[in-house]
């Protein structure tokens, strides 16, 4: 069985799968995907610098909330790690759940999700990893 036709007019010729996620249930009239663009491209590689930058950002001011007396030098290299890999992880699934027709890095629901979830993680190993044990 071919999966495979030609596509209507209004969109350029070729062969299109006749079956897409975005064509049964999304917002998309045709079943013809748009390629990424090097402008969107570019802008995804943007919006993840700007999660690494703000998470360490982030994890530096909760070091300064949040003062502990056993800390050790070089902790504040850590807990930017920490809270660079944790924006990482919070923009995916911000851009994921909020932003699945049109996934942008540089989206309200991955910037505020990124910052939150960097938070949450820099905070609980700040305050929580001793003194929940």
């Amino acid at each position: 069985m071919n999966q495979y036709r030609r596509t209507e007019s209004n969109v350029p010729a070729g062969l299109v799968p006749i079956m897409s996620f975005r064509y049964l249930f999304g917002r998309r009239s045709t079943p013809y995907e748009r390629p990424q663009t090097s402008e969107s491209a570019m802008q995804n590689w943007i919006g993840i610098a700007i999660w690494i930058i703000m998470g360490a950002a982030i994890g530096l001011m909760m070091r300064a909330a949040i003062s502990r007396p056993e800390e050790q030098p070089g902790h504040a290299q850590v807990i930017m790690a920490l809270g660079a890999f944790a924006s990482v992880i919070g923009g995916m699934l911000g851009v994921g759940i909020f932003h699945l027709w049109e996934p942008l890095a540089l989206s309200v629901g991955g910037m505020v999700c990124a910052a939150a979830f960097a938070a949450l993680m820099t905070f609980i190993y700040r305050w929580g990893l001793r003194t929940l044990i």
